[in-house]
């Protein structure tokens, strides 16, 4: 089983960067930070070398500290009945 975890300390603070496995057979990447109860990013991955490959390409753009942390807005619920915002914090790797 696939299971990798680094912990990254940066200007903006500590960033951990996961990968492993899921029960259906996908792989998930997820960036997360203390100050932020989700993770900022999530991708899933079918290949297990591929995901490997972004894993290191993530920590090394986030060791140098190219990376900007972007305010999403979320504006419709599951029915799309009403609309409301949220604010919803993200990683955009340069």
């Amino acid at each position: 089983m696939i299971s990798h975890k680094k912990k990254i300390a940066t200007s903006k603070g500590e960033f951990e960067i996961k990968i492993k496995k899921i029960k259906q057979k996908k792989i998930v990447l997820s960036i997360h930070n203390k100050k932020y109860g989700y993770p900022l990013l999530k991708d899933e991955f079918d290949d297990e070398v591929e995901a490997i490959k972004e894993f290191d390409y993530h920590c090394k753009k986030i060791q140098k500290e190219e990376f900007k942390i972007i305010r999403n807005f979320e504006s419709l619920d599951s029915h799309y009945r009403r609309v409301f915002t949220r604010v919803k914090y993200g990683i955009l790797i340069l």
